[in-house]
C-alpha cells in the first residue's frame, strides 16, 4: 500500500511540475535589463519606443504610375499633386472577385500601370490592396502591375515579374467606367508629358524594360530640416537587441561606440549618427526560411524599436543563402538620397535601413540614429526635365547608358551638420543597383 501511496504522489508532483514548466513558457519573456550607462546609472526602456510599429502595406511604394490611354499614349502621374494619392487610394478599395487565366496585354491599353522599386512579395501586394486568395501561388514575386479594362468592358489586376517573366491576374469589382474616370481624370495639371528613352524589348507590357520621363520642367519644394538625435534611441536599441542578456559596456574608438556580448556586435558612428548591428556566427546555419526577407525585416525593425519618418521598401537584394532588404526614406513620395560633402571613412547611405539574413537568422542592420524634425524653411525650385536630364547623361564620358536601369527625381539630402540637413530635387540614374546623381551639381540641371 504505501509502495503504490508513493507512485501516486510522484506523480501527482510531476504533473505540479509539468504544468509548472508550461505556465513559465507560456509567460516567459526576454530579460530586458536596464542599460548601464558610463555613470553606473540603470535606465528601463522595455516598454518604450522610438518609433511606431508598421505593416508591411505601410512600406510599399509605387517608384512610378503610369497612365495608359490606348490610342491617345500615356503620361506618368505627379507624385508631387493630390491625385496622386486619391488614385492609390481609390485603386485599393475594390476587392478581388477571382483569379482568371494570365493575360498579359500585348500592345496598348486603357489602365494604369504601378512600377514597384523591385520585386516584391506577391502576398503583400495583395494586401496593399485589402485583398486576398486563397487559391494562388502567393509566394512568387513581382514588381509591376497594370489594372485595365477588358474586351468585355471588365476590370482585370495583372501582376507581373519582369525578371521571372510570370504573369498573375484577378478579375475585381471596380467597374470599367471609374476606372476610366481615373485614367481620363480633368485635373491634367496632375500629369506630365511623357517621353520613353528605352527602347521597347518585349511583346508582352509589362515585362518591356521601358524608362519613362517627363519631358516638362516641374517646380519641388526645397527643404532645411532640423534633425533630432535622441539620446535615448541608441540605447534602447540595444537592450533589444541584446535581449536576452545584459547589454555590455561601450567601449570608444574614433568616434564609434561599440557593444559586444562576445557574438552580437553594435557600433554607434557618433560621426555619421548611424547604427550597425552584425551577428556573424550565426551564418553557420545551413537551414533555410521560407519567408520572405522583407516580412522578417518589417518584423524585426518593429521588435528593435520601431519606424520613425516616411520608409518604404527599396531594393531587394538575394545572394546564395543571404538576402538583404532595404527601406528608403521619403519625403512627399520622392525618395531621399544621401549626398557627402566630403570623403568619410563609411560610405553608409544615411537615408536607408537594411536588414539582412542568413539561413533563417537575422545577421545584420543598419539604421539612422537621427530623425527629421520640422522644416524650418521651404523654397520652390524649377528643375530640369527628366528628358534634359536623359541627354545630360547620353553626353557623360563617365556614364555606360546602356546599362542604365531606371531614372528618377528624387531628393539629394547634403548633412550641413550633425542637426541640419538640406534636401535638395535632383535627378537620380540607377545603374548595377547602385543610384547615382545625373549630375555634378544642383546648377546643371536647375534654374
Amino acid at each position: 500500500m504505501k509502495y503504490e501511496q508513493f507512485k501516486t504522489a510522484t506523480l501527482v508532483a510531476l504533473i505540479g511540475l509539468s504544468l509548472f514548466f508550461t505556465y513559465q513558457l507560456w509567460t516567459y519573456q526576454p530579460n530586458l535589463q536596464a542599460l548601464e550607462s558610463e555613470s553606473g546609472e540603470s535606465g528601463n526602456y522595455a516598454d518604450s519606443m522610438i518609433g511606431e510599429e508598421r505593416l508591411i502595406t505601410d512600406l510599399i511604394q509605387p517608384s512610378s504610375v503610369i497612365l495608359h490611354k490606348d490610342l491617345e499614349g500615356y503620361a506618368l502621374m505627379n507624385p508631387l499633386n493630390s491625385r496622386y494619392d486619391q488614385t492609390l487610394t481609390t485603386l485599393r478599395q475594390y476587392q478581388f472577385e477571382h483569379a482568371i487565366s494570365a493575360d498579359p496585354v500585348t500592345t496598348s491599353a486603357e489602365g494604369i500601370e504601378l512600377r514597384f522599386p523591385d520585386e516584391l512579395p506577391l502576398q503583400s501586394l495583395l494586401a496593399y490592396f485589402d485583398g486576398n486568395y486563397d487559391q494562388m501561388n502567393t509566394s512568387r514575386e513581382v514588381n509591376r502591375l497594370l489594372i485595365y479594362v477588358t474586351e468585355e468592358d471588365t476590370v482585370n489586376f495583372t501582376f507581373a515579374s519582369s525578371e521571372k517573366e510570370e504573369f498573375m491576374s484577378l478579375r475585381t469589382t471596380m467597374p470599367a467606367s471609374d476606372l476610366k474616370n481615373l485614367i481620363y481624370a480633368t485635373d491634367t495639371e496632375s500629369e506630365l508629358a511623357t517621353e520613353v528613352v528605352k527602347e521597347n524589348d518585349s511583346t508582352y507590357l509589362l515585362l518591356r524594360n521601358d524608362i519613362y520621363v517627363p519631358t516638362e520642367k516641374q517646380v519641388v519644394r526645397i527643404y532645411d530640416y532640423r534633425l533630432r538625435n535622441d539620446e535615448e534611441m541608441p540605447m534602447l536599441i540595444n537592450q533589444r537587441l541584446f535581449n536576452d542578456t545584459d547589454v555590455p559596456r561601450a567601449n570608444q574608438l574614433n568616434g564609434e561606440y561599440l557593444f559586444t556580448d562576445g557574438s552580437r556586435t553594435v557600433t554607434h558612428d557618433s560621426t555619421i549618427s548611424y547604427l550597425n548591428y552584425s551577428y556573424p556566427y550565426s551564418t553557420d546555419s545551413q537551414e533555410e526560411s521560407n519567408r520572405h526577407i522583407v516580412e522578417v525585416a518589417q518584423e524585426f525593425i518593429n521588435v528593435t524599436g520601431g519606424w520613425t519618418d516616411q520608409y518604404a521598401i527599396d531594393q531587394v537584394n538575394k545572394k546564395d543563402a543571404t538576402d538583404q532588404a532595404e527601406f528608403r526614406l521619403y519625403v512627399n513620395h520622392l525618395p531621399v538620397f544621401e549626398h557627402r560633402l566630403t570623403t568619410t571613412s563609411s560610405d553608409q547611405d544615411r537615408m536607408k535601413m537594411y536588414v539582412t539574413r542568413a539561413g533563417t537568422q537575422v545577421v545584420s542592420m543598419g539604421r539612422p540614429l537621427f530623425q527629421l524634425e520640422d522644416r524650418y524653411t521651404e523654397q520652390e525650385r524649377e528643375v530640369s526635365s527628366g528628358l534634359d536630364a536623359v541627354n545630360q547623361m547620353k553626353k557623360s564620358s563617365t556614364i555606360l547608358w546602356e546599362d542604365v536601369t531606371d531614372i528618377r527625381l528624387g531628393y539629394k539630402a547634403t548633412m550641413t551638420s550633425s542637426k541640419r540637413a538640406d534636401l535638395t530635387p535632383t535627378w537620380f540614374y540607377q545603374l548595377d543597383g547602385e543610384w547615382e546623381a545625373v549630375v555634378r551639381s544642383d546648377e546643371e540641371l536647375t534654374e
